[in-house]
């Protein structure tokens, strides 16, 4: 029994009286055996047992005990040897029982997070899986586990299995039996949980392994049938059918007895009167149990400096592939634009280009019919060209979306929107001027040309060029990875990371509120002036309302897409891709449509069609045949 005070009892009973004794064998528990192992210290009585406590591995206060048991400490270092083969610095540790392990934090350069249980894994499991462990040891007896929750079957229900994960088994994990009548785990569970599991044993208490014929001259099993037909009565469990136990029990009466032979070979012995001190031929029984070295029935009997037994730890796995990381593998992928998207986004900034393309040609091609020339086709061939800009950036922003940015074209898809805008927005902006500029203008006559117009244009191209000549040389934009909150998991554990790469300079907000702020000053002056000349309309000046109607749609397309460029996620890449692209094109095109439309289609074509002589040759003319009282003059420049 599990009893201290009787074990005591019987060292006490058995040591203190009677013949002198220097050797004594047991106990069999290991609360007992610890006991006597730290009594017979005082003595200098070797001893040798059969328990499998890693705690009587401690020779600063069990000096003399050896045991002929494996401890599960064997496995400590082969288990760490795999975790240095495999580059594993992380372990989730769960003991039943055992603390064998706990040794390897602090000695291996192995960071161990342990957690106990004693029927019941669940709690324990659940608090390292809550660290995102990967990597297991588990030190366990099945058979004092709660049936209903046995660690494998937690495994299972934890989801703590599959290719992230790898289990290390020490102990008596006994995976291979079967189910237990309603214990409410399967084997079809247990299957799927144990899958890539690994199982150390070792070549002494592995019942199926083969060893040489030792000093009997028998096999195992032969030695075993001898013993029991002779002497199976007096045994302590007769109904014992196997030679697990046998074999550890019959060689540790073997090595008594080869040490005492191997003393007495050397030493006398004197059993009177009793010395129950140290002596020589204490210290020599000792050294004869430590030199110890031959083949017995559970295979070769040797000690370690521990006093254990040595033995060769095997592996056992229930499937080979390759081996699971003790921390997610961190990998990267470049996000970029999807090809639906930029097909949409493409389709249609090509679409835009043609429009405005082709909305130029007729405009240069019927440049000097009066119903064209009255509207400053120079003027509107640059709006043209501001459109056509416009839809190149989105060209270029969709390439650079879907392939991924390059430096060289984000300087093009900036410089082309730039532009492109002052181009476009800067013409309507120099029309609607000159509308205001004469209409307002009440002391003198007003003469303003289209060279006129096109200084102003040029005006805001020199202060688009003067920013971005600060920009490139004070803060260059350059190509930057940026890290996305999203992320995925792969079927293996490994995280992947989303980056995006982006064309910034370290001041990014600075300048593009520069750039924003002085296009919405031009706008508010567009936007004053199309206020200012919205009930005028002259024929001289056919397209006076209609560049009113294009700062308004410029205005409200410009802040849209203020707000989309600041509200939409870096990492929505499709998103920001469409929405961009369409409220650049929609406004580019919208613009070409009002500024040429009426000239190419509808009563626009069947004016140019008609002689052109029948409309207004000089629209001074007209200013002053309509409102002589005015002395209002206006050429338009050819």
């Amino acid at each position: 029994q599990q009893n201290i005070g009787a074990a005591l009892k019987a060292f006490v009973d058995g040591y203190l009286s009677g013949s002198n004794k220097a050797l004594m064998l047991g106990a069999s528990f290991s609360q007992q055996s610890q006991v006597i192992a730290e009594l017979a210290r005082y003595y200098c009585v070797t001893q040798i047992g059969l328990n499998p406590s890693p705690d009587l591995s401690d020779r600063t206060r069990y000096p003399y005990y050896f045991r002929m048991a494996t401890t599960l400490g064997i496995s400590v270092a082969p288990v760490v040897a795999m975790t240095r083969e495999f580059g594993w610095k992380t372990i989730g540790l769960i003991v039943q029982d055992y603390a064998a392990f706990l040794s390897v934090t602090c000695r291996h350069n192995v960071t161990v997070t342990k957690a106990g249980y004693t029927t019941d894994p669940t709690v324990a499991l659940s608090s390292l899986l809550k660290k995102d462990l990967r990597i297991f040891v588990a030190i366990r007896a099945m058979l004092v586990e709660d049936s209903k929750k046995r660690l494998d079957c937690v495994i299972k229900q934890l989801g703590a299995y599959g290719p992230k994960y790898q289990w290390i088994q020490i102990g008596l994990p006994a995976t291979t039996r079967l189910d237990l009548p309603n214990s409410g785990c399967q084997d079809s569970d247990r299957l799927v949980a144990m899958e890539g599991s690994m199982e150390t044993d070792n070549d002494i208490d592995d019942p199926t392994a083969e060893h040489e014929i030792g000093i009997t001259g028998q096999t195992r099993e032969e030695l075993f049938e001898d013993f029991m037909r002779l002497h199976g009565k007096e045994t302590v469990d007769p109904e014992q059918t196997g030679t697990v136990g046998f074999d550890l029990r019959f060689d540790a009466i073997s090595a008594v007895a080869m040490a005492i032979n191997s003393t007495l070979a050397v030493e006398n012995y004197a059993s009177d009167p009793i010395d129950l001190n140290c002596s020589d031929f204490k210290d020599q029984v000792f050294n004869s149990v430590r030199s110890l070295d031959f083949n017995g029935l559970s295979g070769p009997v040797k000690f370690n400096s521990k006093g254990e037994r040595a033995a060769k730890v095997l592996f056992y796995q229930i499937r080979g592939g390759s081996a699971p990381v003790d921390s997610p593998r961190i990998l990267s992928k470049l996000v970029h634009a999807s090809l639906v998207s930029a097909v949409v986004s493409g389709g249609l900034s090509a679409c835009g280009a043609c429009l405005s393309l082709a909305a130029m040609a007729v405009n240069l091609w019927f440049r000097k019919v009066p119903y064209i020339r009255l509207s400053s086709p120079i003027v509107n061939t640059i709006i043209g060209l501001g459109c056509l800009l416009c839809h190149a950036s989105c060209l270029i922003m969709t390439f650079n979306a879907y392939m991924g940015s390059q430096l060289g074209l984000c300087w093009s898809q900036l410089l082309c929107l730039i532009t492109g805008y002052s181009c476009a927005f800067g013409g309507i902006l120099a029309k609607t001027w000159r509308v205001h500029r004469i209409f307002t203008n009440k002391m003198r006559l007003t003469t303003i040309k289209d060279w006129h117009l096109c200084m102003v244009i040029a005006a805001i191209l020199l202060m688009d060029a003067g920013l971005l000549l600060a920009l490139g040389l004070l803060d260059s934009p350059a190509l930057a990875v940026k890290r996305l909150s999203e992320q995925d998991m792969i079927s293996d554990g490994a995280v992947v990371l989303h980056k995006l790469v982006v064309c910034q300079s370290s001041s990014e907000v600075l300048w593009k509120g520069l750039i924003i702020g002085m296009k919405a000053v031009f706008l508010l002056f567009g936007i004053f002036f199309a206020w200012e000349t919205r009930t005028i309309h002259v024929e001289a000046l056919n397209d006076s309302k209609v560049i009113g109607i294009c700062v308004y749609n410029t205005t409200v397309m410009g802040l849209i897409g203020v707000v989309l460029e600041f509200a939409l996620p870096i990492g929505s890449v499709d998103l920001r891709l469409v929405l961009l692209t369409c409220c650049i094109n929609i406004c580019s095109a919208t613009t070409v449509l009002l500024v040429f439309g009426g000239k190419v289609g509808g009563q626009g074509v069947l004016t140019i069609l008609k002689d052109r002589s029948v409309r207004v040759a000089d629209a001074s003319a007209v200013m002053q045949s309509r409102q002589p009282t005015t002395g209002y003059e206006h050429r338009s420049g050819e």
